[in-house]
């Protein structure tokens, strides 16, 4: 199999913990380049051209968002955001998705008539709430029914809009969480986490939760080759906690030589094609 060796990464090295060291590490064993991103292309237009290569986006979610759709690099960002949104990807996966009762509606909907979504969805104390957007203008987090309002979601700091769609669901138990990255189906490698830290854990990731991880990519379609999958242990057994874009995702302690040698494997077959 051909593997990309003209393939340049391009890493936002300021926005993960270890600042890209270890995907920069192994790039760079692959025989792969690395360019450090320079917001400042964004005012300047001085983005390398790199018209000859194949490239490979990795930083923050609004960059990787931006670069695939308005850079003419090759591959450039993994970052189909539409196909990620909670209403595209839940509704593929009913009985396997961690909030299968849930709620679409706006965040002005929501601070306009809190009890009402309190008893659709039969929440007493709390109810979770999180963006629809994979994009994630504000993080997840459980309201108390008493404190629904704009402010406890974020609105007037990281957006203005009261009608940004939200999603709504009663709280969970979540026991376990693991990250692994799904490129053409199969979880090439994985981490679990701890939410709360935001940190990664250890690399050893159950062979039940790989199988299943992979049976759910049997299931869906968000358009990218490459991806982030969050699982999660409940009292129900497996679910999707949710799916994220690979070029704008922690990858917490995920093996970084394992997912430079499969996007160079596919991307090489990609410019050979």
């Amino acid at each position: 199999m051909t593997s990309a060796r003209n393939l340049t990464w391009v890493l936002e090295t300021e926005v993960f913990a270890d600042r890209h060291e270890a995907l920069r590490t192994a790039a760079i064993a692959a025989g792969e380049d690395v360019v450090a991103w320079d917001d400042i292309w964004w005012s300047n237009g001085a983005w390398p051209r790199l018209s000859d290569r194949q490239v490979v986006f990795h930083g923050s979610l609004g960059n990787a968002d931006r670069v695939r759709s308005s850079l003419p690099w090759k591959s450039g960002a993994f970052c189909n955001t539409d196909a990620f949104r909670c209403s595209n990807w839940y509704p593929q996966l009913p009985e396997g998705v961690l909030n299968q009762r849930h709620a679409f509606t706006t965040v002005q909907r929501l601070c306009e008539d809190p009890v009402g979504h309190f008893e659709t969805l039969e929440c007493t104390d709390s109810i979770f709430v999180r963006p629809n957007s994979a994009l994630k203008p504000f993080s997840g987090r459980l309201l108390k029914r008493d404190a629904v309002t704009p402010q406890k979601l974020d609105h007037g700091f990281y957006y203005d809009d009261l009608q940004l769609p939200i999603v709504l669901a009663p709280p969970q138990d979540v026991q376990q969480e693991w990250r692994l990255v799904v490129v053409e189906g199969v979880a090439i490698t994985g981490s679990a986490y701890d939410a709360e830290s935001r940190s990664g854990q250890d690399n050893t990731v159950p062979a039940e939760v790989r199988l299943f991880a992979e049976e759910v990519a049997t299931s869906i379609d968000v358009g990218d080759g490459i991806y982030v999958m969050d699982i999660c242990r409940v009292d129900g057994g497996l679910r999707v906690l949710e799916l994220n874009p690979f070029s704008g995702a922690d990858l917490y302690v995920c093996d970084r030589h394992r997912i430079v040698d499969a996007l160079g494997q596919i991307l090489g077959q990609h410019s050979s094609a």
